[in-house]
Parts: structure tokens; sequence; C-alpha cells
């Protein structure tokens, strides 16, 4: 018993310091949660195959994961994308909660990936994860005075 205990032991030591100079790793980026970095309470509402509206409080965070919906949210690596990079990104509007609410809808073609939130270029990465055979950048999207300067009044 005792030589399969050891055995066990040296097998796990051994494939953690296993390195494979000839193995690659995945890189995944992960659109991650969505920062309200205003006192105003926003709306955000995607909208691809299926349709999900979430309500970030201002100076709070939404994270794609903490919700059972989490699934009706279409991610990848380059963005908010219905099927992969190659496809249509899903439509985004924010809508700020003013007493006459005031909205910014992101929808159509990219037309700048520096500001538009179905972009992975628009967010800040804030951490990464890895594991056997990957490694997993988490990303911010930051609603800011920026993206505000954009609202105009809803439709």
């Amino acid at each position: 018993m005792k030589v399969i205990i050891f055995s066990l032991v040296v097998c796990l030591f051994y494939a953690c310091s296993f390195n494979c100079e000839d193995c690659e790793q995945s890189v995944i980026l992960e659109p991650s949660e969505i920062k309200n970095a205003t006192d105003i309470d926003v709306v955000v509402s995607f909208v691809g195959e299926d349709s999900l509206s979430v309500n970030v409080k201002g100076n709070t965070t939404f994270f794609f994961n903490d919700t059972a919906f989490s699934a009706l949210i279409p991610r990848c690596d380059c963005g908010l994308f219905l099927d992969g990079c190659n496809s249509k990104p899903i439509d985004v509007y924010l809508k700020f909660l003013y007493d006459i609410p005031q909205c910014v809808a992101f929808k159509g073609d990219i037309l700048d990936e520096s500001t538009d939130i179905r972009s992975i270029k628009s967010y800040e990465k804030i951490g990464e994860y890895s594991y056997v055979g990957a490694i997993m950048y988490y990303y911010r999207f930051s609603i800011d005075s920026t993206i505000v300067k954009k609202a105009i009044l809803c439709d």
C-alpha cells in the first residue's frame, strides 16, 4: 500500500512539474464583466438570438457568469459575437436611467473598436488564469464618461 501511495505522489509531482516545450497553450480571451464607473444606473440589453437585460447600478459591476442567463450572452475571443469572430456582433443597448432616459446603441457593424462594448479591444485586461494546455485572460468593459457623452434621448 505504501508503494502505491508513493507511486501516486511521484506521478503527481512529475505531472505538475512537466514542461512540454513543444506543446502549444491555447489562449482564451474572455469578456467577463461590465463595470459601471458612473453614478447613474444603466440598463444593459444584449440582443442576439436571445435577449437579456440587466440593471447595472451606479458604481457597481455586472459579472457575465453571475447570472443563470450568461449563456444568452454570446462571447468569444474577439468580443460579443453570435458565432465566433467572423460572424455578426450582437446588438447591445445602454439605457442611462436619468429622469429623461438617454441611450447608446451598439448595433450593426463595429465602427470604433476602442469604444464599442462588442469589441474585445474596448475592454481592459484585468486578470489571467492558467491551467493545463490553456491560459485565459479576463477582460472588463467600463461604462464611463466617454460612453455617457455618446448618449442621446432614447427612441
